[in-house]
């Protein structure tokens, strides 16, 4: 597994990354499967450091002893080029048995803040793309894309706001001007 800790309740697959076959502009899927290796309810949680580039479905739950379920993953749609940066979209799972006592249809909102921390299984997986049939490590990944985005606004943004300042500083050195003529450099 990619990045394991903790003890080992659900089987994860696929154990290293998920894997998705890279269209632009298109929503891409992919999935996951856990499988519970124990004999009681195991709580699981899905979490990304990407999550509004990532719908993921059922994102929490829990899964019957010796059972599995599967994880739809989509990614939104996004444009890049091969030869950009790595990607760094990451997958956490969490996975913790509950007690025998537990009331499985009514779990609280909050039982993550107090599970132990060296109780549950804790596993990462990295997101890989596929381009042209073979598997690429470069690209822009969706939340680089928007950042780029965000930048790209922000330095037009500055432009507009640097030429409104120099408009008004024009106006105002006209207005204060004798004969209040407006020149502008």
């Amino acid at each position: 597994m990619q990045g394991s800790s903790g003890p080992k309740y659900v089987l994860i697959t696929p154990d290293q990354e998920i894997a998705f076959n890279y269209v632009p502009k298109k929503y891409l899927t992919s999935s996951m499967t856990l499988k519970n290796m124990t004999e009681k309810h195991v709580l699981f949680k899905i979490k990304t450091n990407q999550p509004a580039c990532y719908l993921v479905k059922p994102h929490t739950g829990t899964i019957s002893p010796q059972t599995e379920v599967q994880i739809a993953i989509t990614m939104q749609p996004t444009e890049y080029n091969p030869q950009s940066a790595t990607i760094k979209d990451k997958f956490l799972i969490n996975a913790f048995p509950l007690p025998e006592e537990a009331n499985i249809q009514n779990i609280p909102q909050d039982i993550w803040k107090n599970l132990p921390s060296n109780q549950i299984q804790n596993a990462k997986l990295k997101v890989a793309l596929k381009y042209d049939g073979g598997m690429t490590q470069s690209t822009v990944t969706p939340a680089t894309q928007q950042k780029e985005e965000v930048e790209e606004k922000q330095t037009r943004s500055t432009t507009l706001t640097t030429k409104k300042t120099l408009y008004e500083d024009a106006i105002d050195n006209a207005v204060n001007q004798p004969g209040g003529e407006l020149t502008t450099s």
